[in-house]
């Protein structure tokens, strides 16, 4: 999908907020739409603050940019606190879903298939090294037979290392068990030792499920880098009636835009 078609279908900025859950998470606290809320109820607030001082006419410049700095010195912590806790949960969420749409083998997943214990661990170091050798090789299958003594079912001629890879970690998949989880996360190690996109690896094997949840990681990611942090820089520098702007400089916008002080759109980071 072109970079173009993907902003052409980019929800806007309130449409991807409201689509947010709201109330508390499970543990009591409150969840991103919620946050998020908050912290855009409290910059319309400064917002709406700085336009009454820079409207009245009463006040003398000086006067006006200390009234704005007051504001600023009082509504700031409020946007910025909820602002920053939504982010961060965004991005967990996203990570989560990420982890959880990666097939492993009995029907776990990335989330849920972790290494146990010291002895796992030396298993699949040990196997990532083998597999990283003689994928560099192009001589993974033979390898693979003589160290188990039988040839694995879905390697059959593959031609780049990341051939090889897709096909073992198949393999570990239909394997199952303690040796299929071992395979599966020996491969993901040896495909990041080659510098391999683990995308290449276990992408077809993904189920609808698995594609749902990828969904969501990458809705999650979107959000997390939507979500304004920081309080909009309105009001401050050179105070000229109804049009406030420090000089030299466009006034910053709320909702996106070319001037928006919204962060751009970044690659998932997961990819």
């Amino acid at each position: 999908m072109t970079e173009s078609l993907q902003e052409a279908i980019r929800p806007s900025y309130e449409d991807l907020r409201d689509s947010c859950p709201i109330g508390e998470d499970s543990d009591g606290s409150p969840a991103v739409g919620t946050l998020w809320r908050d912290a855009d109820r409290w910059r319309e607030h400064l917002s709406s603050s700085v336009a009454k001082v820079a409207a009245d006419e009463s006040l003398s410049e000086s006067g006006k940019q200390a009234k704005i700095e007051e504001a600023y010195n009082r509504w700031t912590p409020k946007i910025t606190k909820p602002a920053q806790q939504a982010r961060a949960k965004a991005q967990k969420l996203a990570y989560l879903y990420a982890a959880q749409s990666i097939p492993m083998p009995d029907g776990s997943n990335g989330h849920t298939s972790q290494i146990k214990d010291a002895a796992e661990l030396s298993a699949v170091q040990s196997e990532a090294r083998e597999i990283t050798e003689a994928a560099s090789s192009g001589t993974l299958a033979d390898a693979i037979e003589r160290s188990t003594g039988k040839r694995p079912k879905n390697i059959t001629e593959a031609t780049t290392p990341a051939d090889a890879l897709r096909d073992y970690f198949g393999d570990g998949l239909e394997t199952g068990g303690i040796e299929g989880k071992v395979r599966c996360h020996a491969t993901l190690r040896a495909a990041k030792s080659l510098g391999i996109d683990p995308e290449e690896v276990y992408g077809e094997y993904r189920g609808e499920g698995h594609t749902s949840l990828l969904a969501q990681a990458s809705r999650y990611d979107m959000v997390a880098n939507s979500i304004p942090t920081a309080a909009p820089n309105i009001g401050r520098g050179v105070v000229q009636g109804s049009h406030w702007r420090k000089s030299g400089t466009p006034r910053a916008l709320l909702t996106g835009g070319p001037n928006s002080f919204l962060p751009q759109k970044r690659r998932a980071h997961w990819k």
